[in-house]
């Protein structure tokens, strides 16, 4: 929780719910720092593994400058962080990793891949669902 959030000129990811922050989007921000390894203690709780993959791109993938004619150094090149929400995830939990890309010291680019995304319609329509009894 974030007690002084300013909604119309916002500094922190909690905005996207009036001072709250999701916890998914909390720990991907831990885990663009430097250092964020110190934060293996509350991970470790998390259930199922953790798996980090650096992955070199291409020099003929690489971003080209506006001029299109010289391609950046691997210094500026920003770091590509697929995050993958497995079960759904909801609208606010997207617009606060656009949010962590946009910041001025952000080095990161997020590409969001999930399973279903949630909204309060979608939500309220999954428990209104019959359940099937079990075939034996």
């Amino acid at each position: 929780m974030v007690d002084d959030v300013n909604e119309q000129n916002p500094t922190d990811i909690a905005y996207v719910h009036s001072g709250y922050a999701p916890l998914s989007v909390r720990l991907i921000q831990f885990l663009a720092q430097p250092g964020w390894r110190a934060i293996t203690d509350v991970l470790s709780q998390l259930p199922g593994p953790t798996v980090e993959e650096i992955q070199q791109i291409p020099v003929g993938l690489r971003k080209r400058r506006g001029s299109g004619s010289s391609i950046q150094s691997n210094m500026e090149d920003p770091k590509v962080t697929l995050v993958f929400f497995l079960g759904g995830c909801t609208l606010s939990e997207i617009s606060a990793l656009r949010f962590l890309s946009q910041q001025d010291d952000a080095a990161v680019e997020y590409i969001v891949a999930t399973t279903k995304i949630i909204n309060g319609g979608t939500f309220l329509q999954s428990l209104r669902e019959r359940l099937k009894p079990p075939t034996l």
